[in-house]
């Protein structure tokens, strides 16, 4: 304490409110910057003992434990709201369900597809298709999805159903499965785990990803630009093929060619690398105009 009474600190900011005496822990450190808990006594009262100090020390432990966790929490949070804030921009619907299909969380276009005569629909927290039938296909999708999260069939791919309503309203339906990581794991408590994603597409719609955006952004020559664009927007490589005037079998040489150069070996793997593309072309310019 003798060496603290001389500091700088001590007679700045703590001789002036009367403090005598302080007990400091180490909460967190990074590189040069440390982050302290201190107890401290006013000269009215006895100084810090050995008991004292005894007590400190057996608490320290679960303090800065509880910091980390804190820490853990808040860096979970800030991965979240930058995640859901990228999801608003891509030009699909999105939900992220959890193991049994409840609903955690929606972009606004995928909200917009729960509306009206949408063939989806949200029944008790949980994403059902209007129709039983439907309803079964998205149920297996989902099942086979959590496996493929569960590490139990990792060359299984994801279903792709096409949802149609009574009224002839469909949506093209990539589902994703999101395999568990570890922070999550360790911190199951404090957040609903996302298992599973919906990438929900309008096939009638036109056609909003930009081929040649798309290919500047992963490198693909114009070609399989358009063709990474066409198959993420829902299209067979059939239908792509009869767009572009060549033979299935060339369009399937370029998927082949298209997956080697982007570094994937499934259909939904190579969506996954066009969604993330596409977060810096849809963000709104945010740099100030002078």
């Amino acid at each position: 304490m003798a060496d603290v009474l001389t500091t700088e600190v001590y007679s700045e900011i703590f001789r002036p409110v009367g403090i005598h005496d302080l007990l400091g822990i180490t909460m967190a450190a990074e590189g040069a910057q440390r982050a302290y808990l201190s107890v401290y006594r006013h000269h009215s009262d006895r100084l810090f003992d050995q008991d004292d100090l005894a007590r400190a020390r057996l608490l320290a432990p679960h303090l800065v434990r509880a910091a980390a966790i804190q820490q853990r929490i808040g860096a979970l949070g800030q991965e979240r709201d930058a995640a859901r804030a990228v999801l608003e921009c891509v030009p699909y619907g999105v939900l992220l369900l959890d193991g049994s299909r409840t609903l955690i969380w929606a972009n606004r276009r995928g909200e917009d597809f729960l509306r009206g005569d949408s063939p989806l629909t949200v029944r008790a927290g949980v994403v059902r298709a209007r129709e039983s039938r439907l309803d079964a296909r998205l149920v297996n999708a989902c099942e086979d999805a959590l496996r493929i999260a569960d590490g139990g069939e990792p060359n299984l791919s994801t279903r792709t159903p096409t949802l149609r309503s009574a009224t002839g309203s469909s949506i093209e339906i990539m589902v994703v499965p999101v395999a568990p990581r570890a922070r999550e794991s360790a911190l199951a408590f404090s957040v609903t785990p996302t298992r599973i994603a919906l990438v929900l597409a309008d096939p009638t719609a036109p056609d909003s990803l930009r081929a040649d955006a798309v290919g500047e952004v992963l490198q693909l020559p114009s070609a399989l630009a358009r063709l990474a664009t066409s198959i993420s927007s829902g299209m067979t490589v059939t239908e792509y093929a009869e767009k572009a005037g060549v033979t299935e079998g060339t369009a399937r040489q370029q998927l082949k060619d298209l997956f080697l150069r982007v570094g994937v070996s499934r259909q939904v793997d190579l969506v996954r690398a066009v969604l993330r593309s596409l977060a810096p072309l849809s963000l709104p310019d945010l740099q100030s105009k002078s």
